[in-house]
């Protein structure tokens, strides 16, 4: 049997039936993009245990050893990043185009940045539903606005509240005037943003990748490898959180098997 192939006639088909998808439940379909390559691709409505997200895609780009998978909160977002030809290639051909390269340095877990007299700073870890009634706070890319190139992660969710501002000042004073909030890496600096502020781990199995970008053939400056010496000292920082955070897990199923 043939493959289905991602049409509009698909694309309507699958909207009809958004909530009628039972857990577990996949659709597999081939979607060509405008440079001839092919997708073979799943669609699987996801458990519970991952919620917000609701469905995940999953596949490969034919001949190639280039795989995908990503999970989402609806159907839209599912549907418009693949038609979009995924966030991550429509930037690789930006950079290309560009002569930069991206070197990546670690990975990392997301978190919530907030005021420390927000009602929720004081969790261990903050969820998306906890912050469905506060106002989600995102930087202005001005004309050249896309959500391919938003600083945020999770920049396709569906906010209840969502402010834009377009200096860190004006985003700071909405922290505190009304209780907002953004999201980030947890590196944070003290010397810019002061000490009133905190990182709040998110509850999503989602990371993050920190790089730099460079001039293809051209060495780095001085300055440049002062700064990457100095982000290192962060990684180290994340390693041995990684670390601890395993160890206590390890030792929390330990015990409880015990019991």
């Amino acid at each position: 049997m043939e493959e289905k192939k991602l049409n509009t006639k698909l694309i309507k088909s699958l909207m009809e039936r958004k909530n009628d998808f039972e857990v577990g439940e996949k659709e597999k379909f081939a979607y060509k993009n405008e440079y001839g390559n092919v997708w073979s691709l799943v669609l699987r409505r996801e458990e519970e245990q991952y919620s917000p997200f609701i469905f995940a895609i999953e596949g490969n780009k034919v001949g190639t050893n280039e795989t995908w998978s990503r999970r989402y909160t609806s159907m839209e977002q599912a549907l418009l990043h693949i038609v979009n030809d995924f966030n991550e290639n429509v930037i690789l051909k930006e950079l290309k185009a560009n002569n930069l390269e991206f070197h990546e340095l670690f990975d990392c877990q997301e978190y919530v940045y907030l005021w420390s007299g927000h009602p929720l700073a004081k969790k261990k870890e903050i969820t998306l539903e906890d912050l469905e009634d506060y106002p989600f706070l995102s930087f202005d890319q001005g004309s050249n606005n896309s959500f391919y190139f938003a600083e945020e992660v999770f920049s396709t969710y569906e906010y209840k509240q969502s402010i834009k501002a377009n200096d860190r000042a004006t985003m700071l004073n909405l922290m505190k005037g009304l209780n907002g909030y953004t999201l980030c890496s947890g590196i944070i600096c003290e010397n810019l943003n002061g000490s009133e502020y905190c990182a709040v781990k998110l509850s999503t199995e989602e990371t993050m990748t920190i790089g730099y970008l460079k001039r293809k053939g051209i060495p780095l400056s001085s300055i440049g490898k002062e700064y990457l010496k100095e982000i290192s000292k962060y990684n180290v920082t994340i390693q041995h959180t990684i670390h601890r955070i395993i160890m206590s897990n390890v030792l929390t199923n330990a015990s409880i098997r015990h019991t």
